[in-house]
């Protein structure tokens, strides 16, 4: 886009010229995200159009296509410059025998006073609103770098300073998500204390025998300890005291403040 309004303003030639704008136009008809675009900007034209009170016209059409170069919110009206010039390169290249005519009026419309000076002025109106909305698209969907401690329930992925560590590689729900939930989900405003071992039971894992059960925290504990080591695994032993636990019937589970 940027190459063709260049090579428009370098040039000399007048058919030359109007052959880098049919260019222009069939380049911005090729690509689907631009002509959503287009289609965004076209209503958006219109609806500042229809809230800004009527203008007075010119007389003469020169004046009138010079004014149009201080309409810079509506966007349709330098587009359908483009339009127009396409519209005569296409009449020139399916003319047959009338292709004199339509070389003539491909010059008729370049050789205007205004002509160079209104294609250029559309060429950066154009382009401007076109690169602004491609920003705000890919702005839109860049996903968000993720820097702190969190645990993404849905991908179930603990991010710890910004690196990943995949939980559930088998696409279902397994003891260390569980745990994960239970910390970052469910106690989420919570994340400096201790989480029990007897409440994850009951809460996460629906263990209502536990309290009954002498020996039931080894099952917690035991998690805790796989789920350490597949932390340490994950980042290369880099990280290898996410967690702090206890063992016994009172036995609980906490993050390592240094990660918060």
């Amino acid at each position: 886009m940027k190459e063709l309004a260049d090579g428009f303003k370098e040039e000399q030639n007048h058919f030359r010229r109007c052959m880098l704008v049919y260019d222009y136009v069939e380049f911005l008809n090729s690509e689907q995200l631009i002509k959503e675009l287009l289609g965004e900007l076209f209503v958006e034209s219109n609806n500042k159009i229809e809230e800004e009170p009527e203008i007075q016209m010119p007389d003469d059409e020169e004046s009138f296509m010079r004014s149009k170069i201080g309409w810079e919110n509506n966007f349709w009206v330098y587009y359908a410059n483009f339009l127009y010039i396409h519209g005569l390169m296409v009449k020139f290249k399916f003319a047959g025998k009338n292709r004199i005519e339509a070389l003539e009026q491909i010059e008729h419309a370049m050789a205007r006073s205004y002509a160079t000076d209104l294609l250029e002025t559309s060429f950066k109106i154009v382009n401007d609103k076109i690169f602004e909305k491609l920003g705000q698209k890919e702005f839109l969907i860049k996903p968000q770098k993720i820097t702190g401690t969190q645990f993404d329930e849905e991908k179930s992925v603990l991010y710890i300073k910004g690196e990943p560590v995949l939980i559930n590689e088998r696409h279902r729900i397994n003891n260390f998500h569980k745990i994960l939930r239970h910390i970052f989900v469910t106690n989420s405003e919570d994340l400096f204390e201790e989480f029990y071992y007897s409440d994850i039971a009951i809460e996460e894992f629906g263990d209502l025998e536990y309290s009954h059960d002498s020996q039931g925290w080894k099952r917690y504990y035991d998690a805790c300890g796989k789920l350490q080591r597949k932390i340490g695994k994950n980042t290369k032993n880099n990280i290898e005291n996410f967690l702090i636990f206890s063992a016994g019937k009172s036995g609980c589970i906490k993050i390592n403040p240094q990660y918060l």
